[in-house]
Formats: C-alpha cells, sequence, structure tokens
C-alpha cells in the first residue's frame, strides 16, 4: 500500500499549508535525546521503498537525525509500513504516506499502530528528493509514523513551526518514480469514499482516476463544490446564513450538496431534519456567504446523488491506490544497495557533501 500525511494524512487529515503537512495526532510525549543508531548499519543506513510505483532507494543520515532514524526503522523492521499507501500528493510540494493502511476485504482504512512521538531534530535543508517527517501543525515534537518527500526545494520548511526534520534523500535514479507519483491523479475523499475516514483523505493520488456513468451521477457536481480541507471555501447546510452548521449525522461531517438540483429527481426525503427549507451557504471559520434556498426535495436530490458518486466509485479507488508492499533495510554489513546502481550512490554521495556545506 502506499507510502507516505503528510490533514494531509488530514494528515495528513483534511490538511493546508504547512500544517497539511500534519501527522496522526498523538498525546504521547516525545521521546528523549540523544539516540545511537545501530553503527553496524553503517553511516549512511540504506533502505528500499517498494511501491506498485516503482521503488525507491533512500540514503538515510544517522548523523544528522538519530532519534528520527531510529523511530524510522522502528516501523521499517516491524513491518508497520508495509502494505500502506501513499495517501496525500501535491503536486511540485510533497508526496506523503506512512500512516494508513487498507484492507481490501472489508473496503475500509485504517491508521497503523503508532509508537511515542519523536523529538524534532532540524538541521537538513528540505531539498528536492530530501525525505522528512510530517508532524502536527504548532506541535513541534509530535512526528511518529508519516513522512514526506520533498518534491521541490521547500526550504521555508526548514524555519516554520521550528523546521521540519529531514533524515536522509532518495535516489537520484529513483527520483522519476517519486515525480510519477506526485504527477498522478487526485481524488477528494469527501467526495468519493463512502466511510467515515473519508475526512481525513483530500489529496489521495490513485493510478487511475474512476470512471463516471456516461450520464454522471445526477445533479452532485463536485466541479462545482468549493476547496475542502482547513482553508477555502466549504459548502454546508445551515438554517439562517451566520448561524452553526448542522454536521452530518452518519459522520458528524460537514454537508456537500450541490445547488443545481431541482428536486425533481428525489427518491426519499432527506437523511437531515427538514420540514420546510434550508438555505446551503459557503463557509469559512465563521462566515458565509452566497446562501441559496434548498427545498426538503431539492436537498434529497442532493444527497442521492452524491451517495451515488460514492457507493460507485469507492471500489475502484481502493483498488487503484499507490500502496506501499515492502520496505527493506539491509541486514548489517549486507552490500545489496550494490545492486541498486552506482550512479544513484555517487548522486546521493555528491549531495550529502553539497548538504553538509551548506550548513
Amino acid at each position: 500500500m502506499p507510502l507516505a500525511s503528510l490533514a494531509s494524512l488530514a494528515s495528513l487529515a483534511a490538511i493546508a499549508a504547512i500544517a497539511a503537512i500534519g501527522g496522526f495526532p498523538t498525546d504521547a510525549q516525545a521521546a528523549p535525546g540523544p539516540c545511537t543508531v545501530d553503527p553496524l548499519l553503517g553511516n549512511p543506513v540504506y533502505t528500499q521503498i517498494q511501491t506498485t510505483a516503482g521503488d525507491v532507494t533512500l540514503e538515510l543520515w544517522p548523523d544528522i537525525a538519530p532519534c528520527t532514524i531510529n523511530n524510522f526503522l522502528a516501523y521499517v523492521n516491524s513491518g508497520r509500513y508495509d502494505e500502506t499507501f501513499i495517501h496525500r500528493t501535491v503536486e511540485g510540494y510533497v508526496i506523503q504516506g506512512g500512516g494508513y493502511e487498507y484492507a481490501s476485504g472489508a473496503d475500509s482504512f485504517a491508521s497503523i499502530p503508532r509508537d511515542p512521538s519523536v523529538v524534532n531534530e532540524p538541521g537538513a535543508s528540505n531539498l528536492r528528493g530530501t525525505i522528512a517527517m510530517a508532524r502536527i501543525g504548532g506541535q513541534v515534537n509530535s512526528a511518529t509514523s508519516e513522512f514526506f518527500i520533498n518534491l521541490s526545494d521547500n526550504t521555508f520548511l526548514d524555519s516554520d513551526d521550528e523546521g521540519f526534520t529531514v533524515f536522509g534523500r532518495a535516489a537520484a535514479t529513483d527520483m522519476p518514480v517519486v515525480d510519477a507519483i506526485g504527477d498522478l491523479p487526485r481524488v477528494v475523499g469527501r467526495w468519493t469514499l463512502n466511510s467515515a475516514l473519508r475526512e481525513i483523505f483530500a489529496e489521495l493520488p490513485v493510478h487511475l482516476s474512476p470512471t463516471e456513468p456516461p450520464s454522471g451521477y445526477g445533479c452532485f457536481d463536485p466541479s462545482a463544490t468549493p476547496a475542502t480541507g482547513l482553508s477555502g471555501w466549504t459548502r454546508a447546510l445551515v438554517n439562517i446564513p451566520g448561524t452553526a452548521l448542522d454536521s452530518d449525522p452518519l459522520t458528524g461531517a460537514l454537508y456537500f450538496l450541490s445547488n443545481t438540483c431541482t428536486g425533481a429527481g428525489a427518491i426519499g426525503p432527506p437523511s437531515v431534519p427538514c420540514t420546510t427549507n434550508r438555505t446551503i451557504a459557503y463557509s469559512s471559520g465563521e462566515w458565509f456567504a452566497d446562501p441559496t434556498p434548498m427545498t426538503c426535495d431539492r436537498i434529497a436530490e442532493s444527497e442521492e446523488s452524491l451517495a451515488d458518486r460514492r457507493n460507485d466509485q469507492q471500489p475502484q479507488i481502493g483498488t487503484e491506490l499507490v500502496e506501499v508492499t515492502t520496505v527493506l533495510v539491509p541486514e548489517p554489513g549486507a552490500g545489496w544497495m550494490l545492486a541498486s546502481g552506482l550512479v544513484g550512490l555517487i548522486g546521493l554521495a555528491g549531495f550529502r557533501n553539497d548538504l553538509k556545506a551548506r550548513r
């Protein structure tokens, strides 16, 4: 399953700007430093992430982020990264994984078991190809399992919120795989997933975009729906513009309705309490704009149209996820990395020397 949540899984984790590089929330205290990585593994340490989009070799730097390396290797050695999936990509920015697994039989998502958070170890720069830990915005020592690979020189992450911990880099020869993952089409969980965790995935990459029926899914048009997540406008159901939002009774999430519905195609009553009229509005924090009156039939038709989309597309998405099948670490002293190509290793060494010169 996929590699790398940063909301966002999420987050990360329905998830925005820097805060979007969020990990899974935890109340645990960060592990104390300093940490000592097993010297038999060498310095640097090499790993290989095998995915359904291709393999990515990583060079990890114990001398730069020893606590983070120990934390990362604990997940690798326990097999918890195996069968996860890459749950977030942002074009030209990052790909993120290490947080979730998909149970195809149950058609459901779940967070992997997380260890206590690890202490932040900023220092190396978030340059293109580097791998860094995702964490919760505003909580410096909150990194657990989620990591991201930078698609560009994201040097603003070096100082934002006390800096994000970089602990290695992908081999230059494998960056086409990373870029290909970053270029995949994305689906928004709120429109496509029919599970309680649909709120988490707002930038979920898939190998192929789900196909729609020739006649479409009725009046619900996701292209007409504002951006989701912690930023931007969110279409929500309200009684009176300026009042509190009503929640989805199934998930507790905000409602997403289409004001293009006429109500003519409604089959049953809406799932929300509705006896006369409600209002659709765009919301951002406590601000509301562009309210649209909605009859109960119009609400019901929009709900049914959205349900058809979710029920039809969810299985397609589940079979097209970018899965991380295995993450390997060589036995102490093993030389399997020679097979990955000397060119890639020379490129890594050159980058590392350049990085040290910049620090």
